[in-house]
């Protein structure tokens, strides 16, 4: 809104919240502001940050005139590393921008936050960052736990189960339409976390070819995902691959029961390999696929549409508009 130094601005305001964040997360963290600001240099941004009451909470104030460098460039996070006396792997980023905050950290080495108030979708639909909050009151909670497997970390473990290419193109696509599902329900008021649907998006057929091989009359490649990713101590990722599988809707006990599960679930039953298509059709293609089953898959389909009414009328969007408008975001290069 304003131009020049955020000092001499006539309105400063703080993002709601963030003076009491602030003053929780100084209790466990070195908390350092870390700009691109060329108008203002460190000691103009803590006046700045003083109007607000926030100035004292920052151990170091770093901008353009103190890096010399702006982000995403590696040597402005290499700067702050050697000057902070840190490791990339001890670093966090949190910030607004997705390109020069989350990207540039990311390819640092360092975690990252994607304070996203307005619930855009990043950049083909691939969340990098470990995190993503649309309120910074949710902030200390995020870092006070540990962040889920990167998305590098998940495709290393499909690889390890030698996952074939058509296989990763449907997990990527079912990854991708969960975590868009999950901003569209976080914009209607709901309590989702987008990063969770993702990475759950992309592991929930991991056992894929160890079922076949074993045989999915033994065992499901939904139970064995789940075997795999408990032994990896992910117990949460183990919970969304058990329950991603068709037949689990009419299980009582397996049935997807949070809002991630539920939306991994349904993700999977808009892709056919890498293909978008209906719940409906998707339901068509597995009977015809799996004759033998037919008779129980069909009874899955009244259940699943029930489901799509359901997510559709929370994200306010009409049934027959959910497919077009996932496509437009599978093809947008910015949602």
């Amino acid at each position: 809104e304003f131009s020049g130094a955020m000092v001499d601005w006539p309105r400063v305001e703080p993002v709601p919240g963030i003076p009491r964040v602030l003053g929780e997360l100084r209790k466990n963290y070195t908390l350092v502001v870390a700009s691109n600001a060329i108008d203002s240099n460190a000691d103009q941004i803590r006046a700045a940050l003083n109007l607000v009451n926030a100035g004292n909470f920052f151990k170091g104030i770093y901008s353009f005139h103190e890096t010399q460098v702006k982000k995403p460039d590696r040597a402005f996070f290499t700067f702050l590393e050697t000057t902070l006396n840190c490791s990339n792997t001890q670093m966090v980023m949190v910030g607004d921008d997705m390109r020069a905050d989350c990207l540039g950290a990311h390819n640092a080495g360092w975690g990252s936050v994607w304070y996203n108030p307005h619930n855009l979708a990043c950049p083909g639909l691939i969340p990098l960052h470990n995190a993503e909050i649309c309120h910074m009151d949710q902030l200390p909670g995020i870092l006070n736990q540990a962040f889920y497997p990167s998305y590098e970390e998940c495709l290393s473990w499909l690889l390890q189960a030698q996952a074939p290419h058509n296989l990763l193109a449907h997990i990527h696509t079912v990854a991708a339409i969960g975590y868009q599902l999950a901003l569209w329900l976080r914009q209607a008021g709901y309590v989702v976390d987008p990063i969770l649907v993702h990475r759950g998006g992309l592991i929930h057929d991991i056992a894929k070819v160890e079922a076949k091989k074993v045989g999915e009359d033994q065992i499901t490649h939904s139970e064995l995902g789940e075997r795999h990713m408990n032994s990896l101590n992910q117990p949460v990722l183990a919970q969304i691959t058990r329950r991603h599988q068709l037949d689990n809707i009419l299980d009582e006990k397996n049935n997807p029961q949070t809002m991630e599960e539920i939306l991994v679930f349904f993700a999977d039953k808009l892709a056919n390999g890498s293909h978008l298509v209906t719940p409906d059709e998707r339901i068509t293609i597995l009977s015809h696929r799996y004759p033998n089953s037919s008779a129980e898959i069909e009874k899955t389909r009244q259940p699943v549409l029930e489901l799509q009414a359901d997510l559709c009328k929370k994200m306010n969007i009409s049934e027959e508009s959910l497919l077009p408008r996932i496509k437009k975001a599978l093809s947008n290069k910015v949602a």
